[in-house]
């Protein structure tokens, strides 16, 4: 360690026991640099290889955050019309078949459909419901459950992938994903 700070001994120094020589400033303060310019560099490499090679990623953050931002000044606004707005800004924006969102509301102890952005063919969605709510599962994909009677109302849905909707740690709502237009799955 007392070499790495100090410029390099000659064998006479070392034999000698002479460390009067100076200590190399330029080098200290080189290596110290370096050591604080290092993760602000490779933050920026690693944004400037996303942006390059992970466009989409970065478009997805870009319309959320925007979506979110004009929500946030919208008041006074029917829930139904709401539900529109989103549910047709995610489908742009993600590039979807079809988006689908639905909020429940507790009755006799169930959760039953309160609202939805757009017409659903069945109204059936309790397993789905029951996932959620036993699981606290972050999303149910068409292409990974095994479970049959959540493959046919994902089927019903026009789902490939559902995301549940929490307010204070109780499901809300899901967002029925469509398949992509542009990606094979989500």
């Amino acid at each position: 360690m007392y070499f790495f700070f100090f410029k390099q001994k000659t064998a006479y120094e070392v034999k000698e026991c002479d460390w009067s020589s100076d200590v190399c400033s330029s080098d200290l303060i080189l290596v110290i640099g370096l050591i604080l310019l290092i993760e602000p560099l490779r933050e920026r490499f690693q944004a400037a290889f996303n942006a390059l090679f992970f466009r989409e990623q970065s478009y997805y953050r870009r319309v959320f955050s925007e979506l979110s931002h004009r929500l946030g000044s919208l008041q006074g606004i029917e829930v139904g019309r709401l539900l529109r707005y989103v549910a047709d800004s995610v489908q742009a924006a993600m590039r979807l078949s079809s988006c689908r969102i639905v909020l429940f509301r507790e009755e006799d102890g169930r959760l039953v459909v309160d609202e939805v952005s757009s017409p659903m063919a069945s109204d059936e969605m309790d397993n789905i419901i029951r996932y959620f709510r036993d699981i606290h599962a972050h999303s149910i994909s068409l292409y990974q459950t095994t479970d049959k009677t959540i493959v046919r109302e994902l089927k019903s849905l026009e789902a490939t992938l559902v995301l549940p909707i929490y307010r204070d740690r109780k499901l809300a709502g899901i967002m029925a994903l469509g398949p992509s237009t542009q990606y094979r799955e989500l």
